[in-house]
């Protein structure tokens, strides 16, 4: 389906620049108001236009709403810091709207428009996040820039417009993941350029895990191809050669935290992930909540409280770990208990029947989920979460643009 006014579309960007609009302007209202009415726009015309869709994909779409219902049940009973219209409502509400928006464009005529369409959403995306960065990597070393986020600025984190480095780090490696997908079929014009801001953005959030996923999705996609993998190695050492020389070169504190993360990193490639303290907590942590899984029941019911569970965790960094988890799917076991997990994952099982790439798809999932410290209260991130499931098929299913305006 494609519209000359396509509510869909426009949902879309109205939660991929949310951020943007929240950095700037420093409002909620001004950063979530036009994806609440975007969203309302969606449902007005589902309702008016009453266009048919396959049975499988309605499924698809209504096996969710049993979570949005327990979900938000939960938080309405205990909403977090008392707000009960916040982010992680918002968050709750519109993954339903997430599901059917993707299968209206996806699966409806235009398809190949609409693919390139949020591919080059994507691209403006990382590209905007990039100047940012760089923004803030000017304050931190001149002290003229764009704002960092005062709650990191002494330990020198660059954030982009996010609240730090980890959720930015997971939002790049999910649309990289998807990016992938996709990049032979429709993205080969700048698709060099992509990568390059991409690992860029990694590099400067510091995250291990998404450095070494990233460079891990990127080789294993070209293994059939040797003057690929050339290419995209000599990309990524160039792009690593000139991050030394900018280290080496500027002294400030963004840049002396991006060092003590490449060398931490180092460590790890060379003596394993109990080389550094933060891995070696998180999977402690993972370990706990495997053997408290008989004992969930219901969840704590209370977003970032979760140490009716910690009895027994004799691990260091406990304390952290029992508000901010850094894994959804322990987060969504604490928080909703059995009736959570099992509401959220099985639709989320359903949609992997819309992916060519299921495996690496619930790996990337995984790891990708593991990075935040918590991404209950992240539209942006479920977004692309969701958006990672829809893969392209086949080039010969794919229906022309009638129409090629928002």
């Amino acid at each position: 389906m494609l519209l000359k006014f396509n509510p869909y579309r426009l949902f879309f960007i109205s939660i991929l620049f949310s951020g943007f609009l929240g950095y700037i302007f420093n409002s909620g209202i001004i950063a979530y108001g036009p994806l609440i009415i975007m969203a309302g726009l969606v449902i007005v015309y589902e309702i008016v236009a009453n266009e048919k869709i396959a049975k499988k994909h309605m499924f698809s779409f209504v096996l969710f709403l049993p979570y949005v219902a327990w979900a938000s049940f939960v938080y309405i009973s205990n909403p977090f810091e008392g707000r009960y219209l916040s982010t992680h409502l918002l968050t709750i509400l519109i993954l339903p709207l997430l599901v059917l928006s993707f299968l209206r464009m996806l699966y409806g005529g235009g398809q190949r428009y609409n693919y390139k369409f949020i591919y080059k959403s994507l691209l403006i995306f990382v590209f905007l996040q990039l100047v940012v960065c760089l923004g803030q990597i000017s304050t931190y070393a001149f002290g003229v820039g764009l704002p960092v986020n005062e709650l990191y600025a002494e330990g020198g984190m660059v954030t982009g417009t996010f609240f730090n480095s980890n959720d930015l780090a997971a939002t790049t490696l999910a649309v990289l993941f998807f990016v992938l997908g996709l990049e032979k079929y429709f993205f080969k014009e700048d698709k060099y350029l992509f990568w390059i801001v991409a690992f860029a953005l990694l590099i400067i959030t510091g995250s291990r895990s998404a450095i070494i996923l990233g460079v891990g999705l990127l080789v294993f996609s070209k293994v059939n191809d040797p003057k690929k993998i050339l290419t995209y190695g000599s990309l990524f050492f160039i792009l690593a050669l000139l991050s030394v020389f900018f280290i080496v070169s500027i002294e400030n504190e963004a840049v002396s935290r991006m060092l003590v993360r490449v060398e931490s990193l180092v460590n790890v490639l060379q003596y394993g992930v109990y080389a550094d303290d933060s891995m070696t907590i998180r999977i402690n942590s993972y370990f706990h909540f495997l053997e408290k899984l008989p004992k969930l029941g219901l969840g704590s019911g209370e977003i970032n409280n979760y140490f009716k569970y910690s009895d027994g965790a004799n691990f260091r960094g406990a304390d952290l770990l029992f508000q901010n988890p850094h894994s959804l799917i322990v987060e969504i076991g604490y928080w909703l208990g059995w009736p959570g997990l099992v509401l959220f994952f099985g639709p989320m099982v359903l949609l992997l029947s819309n992916s060519r790439r299921k495996l690496s798809l619930i790996a990337t999932f995984l790891i990708v989920s593991m990075i935040p410290s918590s991404i209950l209260g992240s539209m942006l991130f479920f977004l692309i979460l969701i958006l990672s499931f829809f893969d392209f098929k086949s080039l010969n299913k794919i229906v022309p643009p009638a129409v090629t305006s928002i």
